[in-house]
């Protein structure tokens, strides 16, 4: 799912920053950056900008920016679980994205 895809109050895990050049460097020195978490905070009515928060700071982002940033959401990574659970058969994609779930949720557990 793309960053841009989310709705106001969604929460999800930053899996990767697509794009290169200055694009990329800029926005991973806001704290875009792999296993962060990242809320949207607020979508403008008409579309641009939307504002996120990530790392403890809001940030707005223009729609075409947020949509070169790969997320999972909870409930995906919550269906990657019951998939492997259920012992159906999970693709490599799905568990490098739950394997970045998982370390984040477990490092905010770790610091509690």
């Amino acid at each position: 799912m793309r960053l841009s895809e989310l709705k106001s109050g969604d929460q999800a895990t930053i899996l990767k920053v697509t794009g290169h050049g200055g694009f990329r460097r800029r926005i991973m020195e806001m704290g875009f950056i792999r296993g962060k978490r990242v809320e949207v905070i607020l979508n403008a009515p008409l579309k641009d900008p939307i504002e996120y928060r990530v790392m403890g700071y809001d940030v707005s982002l223009r729609r075409s920016e947020a949509a070169m940033v790969q997320v999972l959401t909870d409930e995906e990574a919550e269906a990657i679980f019951q998939k492997k659970a259920a012992g159906q058969e999970v693709t490599a994609k799905e568990v490098a994205q739950y394997k970045t779930a998982c370390l984040v949720f477990f490092g905010e557990e770790y610091k509690k």
